[in-house]
């Protein structure tokens, strides 16, 4: 009989018990080029078109909030300047957004705002799906108006701002750099955890219940479940817009995620599809009404469910007749939501080189929440008489007992 034991283990058994083992993840590779990273980004971060711009300075703790104006860039290469009485009252002044501009956003604002900044500021950036963006002054500089490099999509993910009106010369100008999963936000928003309340613009708030579950075809379900509360003097032109925050980025909800308070206090439940490989840990939910009110909703480590699942061997046979050895296996789901088992769970090495094998039934499955599920895995060793090792998730068997006459 084959022999399968965790590294270390009794050569006396057949079959032992095996054991968590952590096995190095594997690198996460370089991006080649900034191209690819935007690129990257751009299909993972739900950015909508910008909102405003709040400029908060860090030495005097003003604030200084900007509403968006879309202009393209005409014919002649000039992008249209508007004066603050052009817009709204007399007082009001704007940024003006080169439309299209999404992983380098660029706006122009009034001359004196660009000259005034410091390395201390921060940039709040809201768009019109409800997600707020921070982003930090990391240089001041001038530049001729012709160096459209400047403004390239290939640059890192941040805001480039220029003085308006542009003239002949060399303009002042300022970069600030993304804050991967707006880490800034906490001090910037009250923050509140599952099952608190939290006011929004004086409208009762809460998380009540998070759900994670893996789908067939290899994403993420997210849900999210709370309450809103009464409010008399709610507006339908004041919906809370919801977004969900990660490490990698941040997601509108499917639907958008507007959330409405009327007379009456009442439950929502919002939905997010995403990708299978994201980052949970220090998961929020960022809410923002329209009029600048928002709050942090600290959902904790989201459960990875990869790492719900555990395996158990049951036995382990030799076919002599055709050099095959079969592992009959167990996997059982530890996690609250459902998980997805594909082929990629189980790996066969044997003296450094992949062995293939045969999976039954065939992969990918969902298995519930304490569910188990059972199969098979064939393979042919690559050399006689030498231990193969089985990578099943995060633990490590190995095959001992394979025979020493020559494979057919």
């Amino acid at each position: 009989a084959l022999g399968v034991f965790t590294s270390g283990g009794d050569d006396e058994a057949d079959v032992v018990a095996g054991v968590e083992t952590e096995i190095p993840p594997t690198p996460t590779p370089i991006r080649e080029n900034v191209l690819e990273l935007a690129d990257d980004l751009g299909g993972r971060v739900a950015l909508g078109q910008p909102r405003t711009i709040e400029i908060r300075h860090g030495a005097t703790e003003d604030n200084i909030t900007l509403a968006i104006v879309p202009a393209q860039v005409d014919e002649n290469g000039l992008i249209p300047y508007f004066k603050p009485n052009s817009y709204g009252d007399d007082t009001e002044e704007v940024a003006v957004w080169v439309f299209g501009t999404v992983i380098n956003y660029v706006f122009g604002i009034p001359e004196d705002m660009v000259r005034g900044l410091s390395l201390d500021d921060t940039i709040l950036m809201r768009t019109a799906t409800g997600a707020v963006y921070a982003f930090a002054i990391t240089e001041q500089f001038t530049a001729e108006p012709q160096e459209v490099e400047l403004f390239s999509q290939r640059q890192a993910p941040g805001i480039t701002l220029f003085a308006l009106p542009a003239s002949g010369e060399p303009l002042p100008m300022a970069r600030a750099i993304y804050l991967a999963a707006n880490e800034e936000l906490t001090g910037l928003a009250p923050v509140a955890g599952v099952s608190e309340e939290i006011s929004i613009g004086g409208i009762p708030f809460g998380v009540d219940a998070v759900s994670v579950d893996q789908t067939l075809d290899g994403l993420l379900d997210v849900q999210v479940a709370g309450h809103i509360g009464a409010s008399e003097t709610a507006s339908s032109s004041n919906p809370l817009l919801v977004s969900l925050a990660s490490p990698t980025g941040q997601y509108a909800p499917e639907g958008g995620g507007q959330l409405y308070a009327g007379p009456t206090a009442g439950e929502w439940t919002l939905s997010w599809r995403l990708p299978a490989d994201l980052l949970l840990e220090s998961a929020r939910l960022q809410a923002n009404s329209l009029y600048g009110e928002s709050a942090v909703i600290d959902l904790g480590s989201l459960p990875s469910l990869d790492k719900a699942l555990s395996l158990t061997v049951l036995n382990a046979d030799w076919d002599e007749f055709n050099g095959e050895a079969t592992v009959f296996l167990e996997v059982i789901n530890e996690g609250q939501g459902t998980a997805r088992l594909d082929t990629s769970y189980l790996k066969l090495t044997q003296q450094g080189g992949d062995i293939p094998a045969t999976i039954l039934p065939n992969l990918p499955t969902l298995i519930e929440p304490g569910g188990q599920f059972r199969l098979e895995l064939r393979f042919r060793p690559l050399a006689p008489s030498q231990p193969v090792l089985l990578q099943a998730g995060h633990s490590l068997w190995e095959i001992n007992g394979l025979p020493d006459q020559n494979l057919p």
